[in-house]
């Protein structure tokens, strides 16, 4: 189960706050959010002056979950509205079919197929040398090869949310295995 901080739930809340909330600008949308400081979007820290733990709404974070949704076709830019496959992905029932979906053609726009994952993971494990498929090695083995426009962050931004939506099986240590489906 993801943490209530990773960008698997902090996608569901977004689709969720886009649905309930009455907006007219993609910025809009990120203040509303801001102001109702929902627990995916909060980050506490020690202040030690006042020896107690303050509890903020990061705006970076609704940000990032903003942009990636519009990387991902959930959310228009402009507007702050959900699109088609945003709609459909609000659905709690439909949300990690779409997002696997939504993922794949990513990957394919990228350059790198979801498939050449799983293969390039399977060849880690079996080379002459055995070697474990985590982001590291993945991204060097199908990224990093391709020349591909992604950052390494990134990559494992979206391997997450891949193995989150189960598009791919992934280790308690991150190691990235292909899906059996």
């Amino acid at each position: 189960m993801p943490g209530k901080t990773t960008y698997y739930t902090r996608l569901q809340a977004l689709l969720e706050l886009v649905g309930s909330r009455e907006h007219r600008s993609a910025n809009e949308l990120l203040q509303g959010i801001v102001r109702r400081s929902p627990p995916n979007f909060v980050f506490h820290r020690w202040d030690s002056k006042e020896e107690k733990v303050i509890a903020r709404c990061s705006e970076n974070a609704v940000r990032n979950t903003m942009n990636l949704a519009v990387e991902l076709g959930l959310l228009d830019a402009e507007l702050g509205a959900l699109t088609a496959a945003g709609k459909e992905a609000a659905d709690p029932a439909r949300f990690d079919a779409v997002i696997r979906r939504r993922l794949r053609s990513y990957f394919n726009q990228m350059g790198c197929s979801v498939d050449a994952l799983g293969t390039a993971s399977l060849q880690l494990l079996q080379g002459k040398e055995v070697v474990l498929p985590t982001a590291d090695e993945l991204y060097e083995a199908v990224c990093a090869e391709q020349n591909m426009d992604l950052s390494e962050t990134k990559f494992r931004v979206l391997l997450r949310l891949l193995s989150a939506s189960g598009g791919i099986r992934a280790s308690r240590r991150e190691v990235f295995l292909p899906s059996q489906g």
